[in-house]
């Protein structure tokens, strides 16, 4: 026999025989009531023990292909695709075959609940998306009660995603069975917000350093700091402000109602308007311990809305020839060009005893005499004594001495 011919007829009986180890199971998936391919449909095939064997999915046109072992046996199928109903087969495969599936659309059902922040409050605007792996089903925004409802479909296991810009997002798992509640919390990703901004000369629209910005609730100031290079920025806790920008010379200048929430970043710039200031000196007073002079008058033209209202301590004593008291603007308006004088020269009235030490000392005491020449004016008065007690008594002693 030729070699040749061996050699061929070896290689036929090998590719018979390694096309008989196996059979094709084919077959299209498509939906009930339309005969519409379902595309990307899974096909699974078992064994009795329900062991997978093979598995292939639709095209575009709802066909699969499957190779099973050449075994004759029962296998069991199964064909499922997102959105639609299990179908499930079985049917005794001894060659290859053609399985066809049907499926119908997977009735819906609500998945609902609330999103709320870990302080038990709704959160509104938060967004639910609802996934099978990484592609998205259904999507639902929360309310103004935080509140949120989807159709999806039943008997299905659904990754769900709550987030919203300012917060923590949470994934959860959940098989919907029927009607599902489902709540969220969110965590607040931060606990302040910020208000920022620049403050400009409204004539020259340079940028001012040193400007007073005041943030304040109900009246009351609750953050407070000057511009740099005529920027701020002040972090404050959620809530509604009224935001007040001060500087000497310049027209005070007030935003009312600003909210701020958790996360959020408000920015709010100020212009500046100049004041126009007259001043009138102050007369020549009375001086002497009696009323302070007259304090100089300061008009501002355009002053705003802020009047300072400078209420003053009671005047110190006068100690050193000077007394001091201090002076306070109540309505905090940070300007000092029109501020109560806090300090003045004094004298001791002509009444008050200047020397107590006869009633402390006897005039013998040594003490006494010692404290007395404590003073100039004393010692003076005791020289000029001297000298004139000195000149009596030489004046006599010469005259008894002639006789």
């Amino acid at each position: 026999m030729n070699i040749k011919k061996i050699i061929l007829s070896l290689l036929f009986v090998m590719i018979f025989a390694s096309s008989a180890q196996a059979y094709t199971i084919t077959g299209q998936v498509i939906e009930s009531g339309t005969n519409n391919p379902i595309a990307n449909a899974n096909v699974n095939i078992y064994d009795w023990s329900f062991n997978l064997i093979n598995s292939n999915a639709t095209n575009t046109s709802g066909f699969y292909s499957v190779i099973i072992p050449n075994i004759t046996v029962a296998y069991r199928f199964n064909a499922n695709a997102v959105g639609y109903v299990d179908q499930n087969k079985s049917t005794l495969i001894s060659g290859d075959k053609v399985v066809d599936f049907t499926l119908g659309p997977q009735p819906s059902v609500s998945l609902y609940g609330y999103v709320k922040d870990q302080n038990d409050l709704i959160i509104q605007g938060a967004t639910i998306d609802v996934k099978i792996g990484s592609n998205t089903v259904q999507s639902a925004t929360t309310d103004a009660a935080g509140f949120y409802n989807v159709n999806v479909w039943n008997n299905t296991a659904y990754n769900v995603n709550a987030y919203k810009s300012g917060y923590y997002a949470s994934v959860l798992s959940t098989t919907v069975v029927g009607s599902t509640e489902l709540n969220f919390t969110l965590n607040q990703a931060q606990q302040t917000g910020r208000i920022y901004g620049l403050v400009y000369n409204q004539s020259t629209a340079n940028l001012l350093d040193g400007a007073t910005i005041r943030v304040k609730q109900n009246g009351a100031t609750l953050y407070q700091m000057q511009t740099v290079n005529g920027a701020y920025n002040i972090d404050v806790n959620p809530g509604t402000y009224d935001i007040t920008a001060t500087m000497t010379g310049f027209l005070e200048n007030t935003v009312t109602g600003i909210y701020v929430s958790f996360g959020q970043n408000i920015e709010q710039n100020f212009n500046m308007s100049s004041t126009i200031t007259i001043v009138i000196p102050p007369g020549p007073g009375e001086g002497g311990g009696g009323e302070p002079p007259e304090e100089e008058a300061v008009f501002r033209l355009g002053a705003g809305r802020c009047d300072t209202n400078w209420t003053c301590t009671e005047w110190s004593s006068c100690i050193n020839g000077y007394q001091t008291r201090v002076c306070t603007d109540l309505e905090d308006c940070g300007l000092d060009d029109d501020k109560p004088i806090e300090g003045r020269k004094c004298t001791l009235p002509a009444t008050q005893p200047v020397n107590k030490t006869s009633e402390k000392y006897p005039w013998y005491t040594g003490a006494a005499i010692l404290n007395f020449f404590k003073n100039k004016d004393n010692i003076v008065a005791a020289i000029i004594v001297l000298l004139v007690v000195g000149f009596v008594i030489t004046i006599g002693y010469l005259y008894f001495k002639k006789r």
